[in-house]
């Protein structure tokens, strides 16, 4: 079948199987296959803020309310009359401790300790099941953060079984984490290329950074995810782990964006790696001696963040306009994506609205990733082409074009080689000659002479081979190393000589071959000159000899 028509009617087909998906998907949805099927609801509404004053308010939530650092935040409201088996709230806390009080008696309690490494309890979900006979009575709530930014945040609470809210949890940010594990699959694989481009003697290091800013990205995400307590109740993986990620991302990006193209002014970039590392070094010890948690050193993260991207726009613009690198620009409008949106993140954290706090950086890491990965692909494609075309050139500098042997220089630079190797078993050099060669081009045509000489090499080559032991040193002259015994090597030059006969039998030009050998021997010879003098004399001999 013809290939063309194969690939059409494969499309086709696939784009068959696509709309008639689609159309059933939309079409047949009559019954609900949901794995879920326990009652869950959103409450918002009916909660009252007791102020520190006594007064109270309504308010809808989430929402942000006036709070000092350690004031208590006070909310209260009335649990449905409808009975409801194992009936559970969530609640998404941010760095707060977390108090439930059904009736004034103390359901659930989240209390700093001294066992934290941090000075808060983190950020986590808390599920809180309601004892039976709850029904109508009042819940009290009582949130307290030791930072400004978290303080007086409410975020939304969600009443239910414990299956149905976490399984509405995985619902609702399960696809950030399989963002963060193909994210990963990407560095994963980035690495693995950096690792055999690196055996293969490539220059590939901002193929690896690039693998390690995937996974570092991937790591900063998965922690972002609000779903790490799915797989472990850790409180520092929980809790900490995400800013030790967001600290390190930056490195591999500077090393990376350091390589992403050449440039024609003094590189700064190994400055804003040292800033990175000593900050993450400060950081920690800060967050170890219970100085200052990782939440209230970020703001130097930032800060470095900011800085050098900025330095890159501003030093990949002046590349652009100055030298119109056309890398340059290529680089300038990924790191450009990644900037504006790591601009509206870094707005929504100060604003406060942790509920969507990465929403826009991980939009933008992943449009960044995706176009890095572009732009790795173009630099990949270059090197392949550019290690062809060094084969290429490197078969035009040591192969001969007529005879498919290796040249003049690859004998040259192998004989050098063997020259200064240690030679244990016995090795010989054999010269070879075709004769009446000038006789042949002029009588039979040039086309007869290439002929001769073509079949001169396969003639070495049948006897003496393989190949990469065979070689035409100059117009009519030939070579090879041979390893073995003296009576080894004889019994390869009759066959030689057999194959000469044969061919000179077939042709109606003559065609006979002048040989000549030594053994490879340092100790019968001072030089490689030497022992080439010697062995074109006995060639030159048995030459003489077969023309009279």
């Amino acid at each position: 079948m013809n290939k063309k028509l194969h690939i059409t009617f494969s499309c086709i087909t696939l784009i068959i199987g696509v709309i008639i998906a689609v159309f059933g998907a939309l079409s047949f949805n009559t019954v609900s296959l949901i794995f879920n099927n326990e009652p869950y609801t959103e409450w918002h509404s009916g909660w009252t803020r007791i102020n520190p004053d006594g007064t109270t308010e309504e308010i809808f939530i989430p929402c942000t309310v006036d709070a000092s650092p350690g004031e208590p935040v006070v909310i209260e409201n009335v649990i449905p009359d409808t009975y409801v088996p194992n009936r559970s709230i969530s609640l998404r806390l941010s760095m707060q401790e977390l108090k439930v009080e059904l009736d004034d008696e103390v359901i659930f309690n989240l209390k700093h300790n001294k066992d934290f490494l941090t000075k808060s309890v983190g950020s986590s979900w808390q599920v809180v099941t309601f004892p039976y006979g709850s029904e109508g009575k009042t819940v009290r709530i009582t949130l307290t953060a030791p930072y400004e930014m978290s303080s007086g945040t409410i975020n939304s609470i969600n009443m239910g079984t414990k299956c149905a809210i976490s399984f509405a949890i995985f619902k609702a940010h399960f696809p950030r984490l399989l963002i963060a594990f193909f994210i990963f699959l990407f560095g994963a694989l980035f690495l693995i290329l950096g690792y055999v481009f690196r055996t293969l003697g490539s220059d590939v290091a901002r193929i690896t950074y690039l693998g390690l800013f995937a996974i570092l990205v991937s790591i900063w995400l998965a922690c972002e995810s609000r779903m790490l307590q799915f797989f472990t109740g850790n409180h520092f993986i929980i809790t900490s782990l995400v800013f030790i990620a967001l600290m390190l991302v930056p490195l591999p990006m500077m090393m990376y964006l350091e390589t992403a193209y050449e440039k024609h002014h003094r590189n700064h970039y190994p400055y804003f790696i040292w800033a990175f590392i000593i900050n993450f070094l400060v950081c920690v010890f800060l967050q170890f001696t219970k100085i200052a948690d990782f939440f209230e050193t970020i703001t130097s993260t930032h800060v470095l963040i900011f800085v050098s991207m900025a330095y890159f726009v501003c030093s990949a613009l002046y590349e652009v306009i100055r030298y119109k690198n056309s890398s340059a620009l290529a680089n300038l409008i990924s790191v450009s994506v990644l900037c504006f949106f790591s601009a509206l993140e870094l707005f929504n954290f100060y604003a406060g609205s942790f509920a969507y706090v990465t929403d826009f950086f991980a939009a933008g890491i992943l449009v960044y990733i995706f176009m890095l990965c572009f732009d790795t692909y173009r630099y990949v494609h270059m090197l392949f082409e550019k290690s062809a075309e060094a084969k290429h050139f490197e078969r035009l500098a040591n192969f001969d074009a007529l005879t498919n042997g290796k040249n003049r220089l690859s004998f040259d630079n192998d004989l050098a080689l063997l020259w200064k190797k240690d030679i244990e078993e016995e090795t010989w050099l054999c010269f070879f000659d075709l004769n009446d060669l000038k006789m042949i081009n002029d009588t039979f045509g040039h086309h007869i002479g290439d002929m001769a000489l073509k079949q001169t090499y396969e003639c070495i080559s049948k006897a003496f081979g393989p190949d990469e032991n065979c070689y035409r040193v100059g117009g009519d002259e030939f070579a090879c190393v041979v390893h073995g015994s003296y009576d080894a090597f004889k019994s390869r030059l009759n066959i030689f000589n057999s194959e000469v006969g044969l061919v000179g039998k077939k042709v109606a030009f003559p065609f006979n071959v002048a040989t000549g050998y030594v053994p490879v021997d340092k100790k019968k010879y001072e030089s490689i000159e030497d022992m080439l003098i010697d062995v074109d004399m006995k060639m030159y001999q048995d030459k003489s000899e077969k023309k009279h």
